[in-house]
């Protein structure tokens, strides 16, 4: 270990018709699963990136060697998820990551290309001083939960995927009397209006996400005028 943080992602193995499946209704399956394999690039690009912290991809799939996800392992533990629901596998995940020795434990997903290594590095910054650090989403989700203590109350009995997650979940860590922190709100590419936003940022040359703003360039065409 040579980091006191450690930063999990999420994850899932780019199948055709298992990924953004809320896109699926508006657009090509082929290029929706070529845009999530792109999402999956750039956030590992920025986890991957020198930092204070140590990256641990865990994946939702059946396989137990997911080809694309596996890749990566040369560079990061690539880690099956393990739990119920979303709350349970998030929790066991961190707790895999406290039990290593790590003292400050952050988790991400691969919906949100607008993240950057400074809010990482804020998020871990907050936790020394703050037991929570939660990223709001613009859809009452978040894309970004820190912890420097592990309570199993925040990933509990939580509606994952509807507005309400990030209230419930700050509800939750202040009944348990425990301090948060709040990053920029930020928004997720669940949506094709979310993506035709994001698709905007591109073509006005103001996305860091190299691997995603070139594969939007090269097929504009599987993608509706705004």
């Amino acid at each position: 270990m040579t980091h006191s943080n450690a930063l999990i992602i999420f994850a899932r193995e780019p199948k055709p018709g298992k990924v953004k499946t809320r896109l699926l209704t508006d657009l090509d399956t082929g290029f929706v699963t070529g845009l999530y394999r792109a999402f999956i690039q750039d956030v590992m690009t920025l986890a991957l990136r020198p930092g204070d912290w140590s990256p641990f991809l865990y994946f939702a799939d059946d396989d137990a060697d997911p080809p694309f996800l596996s890749e990566f392992r040369a560079r990061c533990p690539v880690v099956p998820q393990q739990g119920e629901d979303l709350g349970a596998r998030m929790y066991r995940a961190a707790g895999d990551c406290f039990a290593l020795g790590y003292r400050r434990v952050s988790i991400i997903g691969t919906d949100c290309l607008e993240v950057t290594g400074v809010d990482i590095k804020q998020a871990f910054a907050d936790l020394e001083r703050t037991e929570y650090c939660v990223g709001p989403s613009a859809d009452g989700g978040y894309y970004l939960i820190g912890m420097n203590v592990l309570r199993p109350e925040p990933f509990a009995d939580i509606d994952w995927g509807t507005p309400t997650v990030l209230s419930k979940t700050l509800e939750k860590v202040r009944q348990i009397e425990h301090n948060v922190s709040l990053l920029s709100e930020k928004e997720d590419i669940d949506t094709i209006a979310a993506l035709l936003k994001f698709r905007g940022h591109v073509l006005a040359g103001g996305v860091e996400a190299a691997h995603t703003a070139q594969f939007i360039r090269e097929h504009q065409q599987y993608l509706p005028d705004a």
